[in-house]
């Protein structure tokens, strides 16, 4: 089994678009990217977006708050402390929008 690799973009305010445009973007269909929104809500809080191609060439996207991210991510970092590693993970900076720094 392949296992994906992660993309992470911690501000892609105005690039959600273009994101989602992943044959542009994703050299590799097991690449997911996880994509920071700062105002993805609608009451303006931070969410994030995670976008996977499949095999056969359709894209999967999901959007869940950053708060229920975060609460799901360190139910699994306490179940499973072995895996901490950062195989496989490229990390992609975007500058912060004005006023957002």
């Amino acid at each position: 089994m392949n296992m994906t690799t992660c993309r992470i973009v911690l501000n892609a305010e105005g690039q959600l678009g273009e994101l989602a445009n992943a044959p542009l973007h994703q050299p590799d269909p097991n690449t997911a990217i996880f994509a920071a929104l700062p105002d993805g809500t609608e009451g303006g809080k931070p969410s994030i977006a995670v976008i996977c191609q499949l095999a056969d060439g359709s894209h999967v996207f999901l959007e869940q708050t950053m708060a229920n991210f975060i609460k799901v991510a360190v139910a699994f970092a306490a179940r499973y402390p072995e895996a901490w590693r950062a195989e496989g993970v490229t990390l992609e900076v975007t500058p912060f929008p004005p006023g957002r720094e």
